[in-house]
């Protein structure tokens, strides 16, 4: 991570500068900063069978499975305790650090996100703002809880895994909006680093389906790909080519249609590039989101379409990679104030486009149904049962064998929200 340091630290300190700067303008104004903390605890209780987790060194879809003996995975863990820190410094100026406990990371603690926005006021129908930091991309209407958490599911779908784990935008972004009688639009362009290795867990794994975060400094591993490649681990957030990647935003909201979202990003990654990590991969993907409220009832959809791919010999001609496509749409209902039921059906695949022999096996395809409840114990306490089932294929190229994994997860959450 030296070449990220050396990358975001006179970014950060230009931006500390600004903001002591704005905020001391701010002071002498009257204007008083304000702080606030937000934070969330998990306690989980899981049973799962199926398949070993790829966290254990299998090709499982789940974060638990069954272990190396056949025996169902089962678990009481405190999983995940998270806190934010957001302050107001001036009425134009925010700034926000999440950091999290996450007993599946090598990194016990480590930050997920860290950004400060500059949104001057305005009176008119549109206005702009700027922000500069880490931060999660808009590609979801289900992860809008705390710490980039599900509200509707314990599990977030393949897609929102993926994201979660292996991508995180470390620049700036520049955004606009338009606020209609009955609709807001917003459109936004940005520039990143940090991102070279994004895409090398999902080639080599496959899609997975868990509830993590991986930190800015963290890592993931790898299914146990023979030969030579037992107890990988991929570090995604990096800097090794000097070259930023890009993204563009479009989201609507109308009081009548719903909510409509459209991302895209490409890293740019060198991949003749071998870093301490690794070589680099370049990772392309659009995203589209779907929402509406329909009274009680929560309708929703995602779909992610992309591909990323390597070079091992530095020839452009002989790669090493995979397009991935994953679908999931999304059914909930709220009964009263207490309780939440929500369905989620997803469909998720890749395609190996290797053209260098011999290649690992990245063809997969499969689906997954989640269903939780969740019970409103308090404002600050909700209690979630949650059931997940995959079924999946990966294919083994030149080998008639195929790797099919049948799964699924019993689980009780139970989430603190401070």
């Amino acid at each position: 991570m030296k070449n990220t340091f050396k990358k975001t630290l006179p970014l950060g300190a230009a931006l500390l500068a600004a903001s002591f700067t704005t905020e001391g303008a701010a002071m002498a104004e009257g204007f008083d900063p304000t702080f606030k903390f937000f934070g969330l605890a998990e306690l989980r209780v899981a049973s799962a069978s199926g398949a070993v987790s790829s966290f254990d060194g299998g090709f499982g879809k789940l974060r638990f499975g069954e272990d190396a003996s056949g025996t169902a995975d089962q678990h009481l863990r405190l999983t995940e305790i998270s806190g934010t820190i957001r302050s107001q410094l001036t009425s134009s100026l925010m700034a926000q650090v999440t950091a999290q406990y996450n007993a599946d990371a090598p990194n016990d603690i480590d930050v997920i996100e860290a950004f400060v926005r500059w949104r001057p006021v305005s009176t008119s129908r549109t206005r702009f703002s700027l922000k500069a930091g880490a931060m999660f991309p808009k590609v979801s209407f289900e992860n809008t809880g705390r710490a980039w958490s599900n509200v509707y599911t314990v599990t977030n779908s393949a897609a929102n895994t993926w994201i979660a784990e292996e991508f995180r935008p470390v620049g700036l972004e520049l955004s606009l909006q338009y606020r209609g009688d009955d609709c807001d639009l917003f459109g936004m362009a940005g520039t990143f680093i940090a991102n070279d290795r994004s895409g090398v867990a999902l080639a080599f794994r496959g899609w997975t389906l868990n509830a993590q975060e991986v930190g800015l400094w963290g890592e993931l591993p790898i299914a146990d790909l023979p030969p030579g490649r037992e107890g990988e681990v991929n570090q995604p957030f990096i800097e090794a080519d000097d070259k930023p990647g890009f993204s563009l935003g479009l989201n609507l909201h109308h009081d009548l249609w719903g909510e409509f979202s459209l991302y895209a990003a490409d890293n740019r990654a060198d991949t003749t590039v071998v870093s301490s990590h690794g070589r680099l991969w370049r990772t392309r993907f659009i995203n589209g989101a779907y929402g509406r409220d329909f009274g009680e009832w929560r309708l929703g959809g995602q779909l992610m379409y992309g591909d990323t791919i390597t070079t091992p010999t530095n020839n452009d001609a002989i790669i090493v990679g995979t397009e991935f496509l994953a679908v999931s749409g999304l059914i909930a209902r709220d009964f009263g104030q207490k309780i939440r039921v929500a369905v989620r059906p997803e469909y998720f695949e890749q395609e190996d486009i290797s053209t260098a022999p011999p290649a690992p096996d990245l063809d997969e395809s499969g689906y997954a149904v989640t269903a939780a409840v969740t019970y409103r114990l308090s404002k600050h306490l909700h209690l979630t049962g949650e059931w997940v089932h995959t079924d999946a294929k990966r294919y083994n190229k030149g080998d008639p064998t195929t790797v099919e994994l049948d799964e699924d997860l019993l689980q009780l959450n139970i989430q603190a929200r401070f």
